[in-house]
């Protein structure tokens, strides 16, 4: 049996499943995590875990993560983020286009896709990821152009 905290009712709570991996024993990240979750008032089920049998292993653990609002699991996940823990799935994640004038200091006008486009192509782009658990960003990366695009025209 795997041990748990026990959770309140479902129907009150608010659940977002996460996944840690690592050293996570023997640098105590996984009762640091527990801990964190604990300390804000939320409950977790140790979904799986599996440790690694010889020091150079690594562990995972997959922890379902409740909370009784929306933003007491915003806070816990901001917390845990802190310590590895990251959502198992991204259904919460959607794309909208940013509210701003453009990137401007970097030169390209407000609109101008096709500069954009060839700026990705090239190499020289990056993208930083906000969501409403992380607003300040949480994923930030290199983007590379893929070769070539499929509706047969001139902009490859």
């Amino acid at each position: 049996m795997i041990p748990s905290h026990p959770p309140a009712p479902a129907s009150s709570e608010f659940v977002e499943e996460v996944e840690i991996q690592g050293h996570i024993i023997d640098s105590l990240l996984l009762p640091k995590v527990l801990d964190e979750i604990l300390m804000h008032g939320g409950s977790y089920v140790l979904k799986d875990i599996r440790i690694g049998q010889r020091q150079a292993d690594t562990s995972h653990a997959r922890i379902e993560v409740r909370a009784p609002t929306a933003e007491g699991l915003r806070t816990i996940l901001d917390g845990i983020h802190d310590h590895g823990a990251v959502p198992v799935s991204d259904r919460d994640c959607t794309t909208v286009a940013a509210d701003i004038m453009g990137p401007t200091a970097q030169g390209f006008a407000a609109g101008d896709l096709t500069s954009i486009v060839k700026a990705i192509q090239a190499g020289v782009t990056y993208a930083n990821m906000h969501t409403s658990v992380f607003p300040g960003g949480e994923i930030r990366g290199q983007l590379v152009g893929g070769g070539h695009d499929d509706d047969q025209d001139e902009n490859d």
